[in-house]
């Protein structure tokens, strides 16, 4: 059988999720781990090999790690190891509490809350994807700027089906190939991953969903959108060329229409040739990253400091909350923070305008990032 070489993209695994994927690990015996794994080996190269003939659970975290499974898609758990365990009953009890554990929580709304400062964004994307005439629509702005959430803010406003594959780290055209292959029918085990596969899958996918539009949202196309090399240019070249594939002609009578939402730190090269439309993320806006910062649970801060501390964040909530954090779990206080990094942001302002949060960190003495939980 064919395998592919899969890619890391670094996906946060928050415990609880570690604990379910140990959990479910723990019901399997040995003779069942070592099939699971030789299996997942069977179909999957790169750093699964690596791990022990027992070892699910690291399996699982890669998967977890590349975004093919996640707390909100435990097909894989379902679908794969559930039907092959002994113990199925034990085993489906544990993803059931796990996903009604999760369901109260999204419901309680005792998730991150919305978008703060990013309402008009909202508007004019939802606009662009909906009552415009953009077909694919690139979210573009610095590290840390929101475009992610300000994404999946939109697709979650979504009314139709929608889909998403994250291509960080991913290089080649055969690993978006395969991302977004797996995106689409995700409690498959898919070993092809050539191009006309999925722009076929595509379109039977619009055949079937007539009634409602399709979103599908690639997430961190960095390394396809922009570059001025050869070689950045001619993935930027494909890249456009199977967007376009994915998307057919314009006018497709009797099927449904679909929409391609991307985020990237750069514009889309042939953006305009494609007719495709850039959509710059802005910095917050004041009053918007005072809101930010205040919600952030992190106490009383002097006015003064709290207006120094804004401006050297610059609108950024990645280091708005970053701040807040070492704030709130007091790593250390506001004045000691603003004696250790404003007079060398002042005097060397970096290129983009904005600090980078990795180096608003470890510009504090004495400071691990993984002290910080965000």
């Amino acid at each position: 059988m064919a395998s592919v070489e899969t890619i890391s993209t670094s996906e946060e695994i928050s415990p609880r999720f570690q604990k379910l994927l140990r959990g479910v690990s723990d019901e399997l015996s040995p003779e069942e781990l070592r099939h699971a794994v030789s299996s997942i080996k069977t179909n999957f190269r790169g750093k699964f090999e690596d791990q022990g003939e027992q070892d699910l659970y690291s399996c699982l975290q890669l998967f977890a790690k590349q975004g093919l499974v996640s707390e909100d898609n435990l097909t894989l758990l379902e679908g794969f190891l559930s039907p092959k365990a002994s113990k199925k009953k034990s085993l489906k009890e544990k993803i059931q509490q796990f996903k009604e554990n999760r369901q109260q929580e999204v419901s309680s709304g005792k998730e991150e809350p919305g978008l703060t400062g990013r309402e008009r964004d909202l508007e004019k994307v939802m606009a662009m994807l909906t009552t415009g005439s953009s077909r694919v629509v690139n979210l573009h702005g610095i590290s840390g700027v929101g475009k992610t959430k300000l994404a999946i803010e939109t697709v979650s406003k979504w009314p139709g089906r929608k889909f998403k594959a994250d291509f960080r780290e991913i290089t080649e055209m055969k690993d978006v190939h395969f991302h977004v292959l797996n995106a689409l029918v995700p409690d498959k085990t898919n070993i092809s991953f050539e191009a006309n596969l999925v722009v076929e899958l595509m379109q039977q996918l619009r055949q079937a969903e007539q009634n409602s539009d399709i979103l599908l949202f690639l997430d961190n196309v960095d390394k396809f959108a922009g570059g001025d090399d050869e070689a950045s240019t001619f993935l930027n070249a494909n890249f456009v060329k199977f967007l376009q594939g994915l998307l057919g002609p314009k006018d497709y009578p009797g099927k449904s229409k679909l929409k391609i939402l991307l985020t990237s730190r750069s514009t889309l090269r042939h953006a305009k040739l494609a007719n495709f439309d850039n959509y710059e993320v802005m910095a917050l806006e004041k009053i918007s990253s005072s809101v930010l910062f205040q919600n952030q649970g992190i106490g009383s801060v002097r006015e003064d400091q709290m207006e120094k501390l804004l401006q050297i964040c610059q609108g950024n909530p990645l280091i708005i909350k970053g701040m807040a954090a070492i704030l709130r779990q007091q790593i250390t206080d506001d004045t000691r923070i603003l004696e250790t990094i404003e007079q060398p942001l002042a005097a060397e302002p970096p290129e983009s305008g904005i600090p980078a949060a990795e180096e608003m960190i470890c510009a504090i003495p004495h400071l691990k990032e993984d002290k910080i939980s965000f």
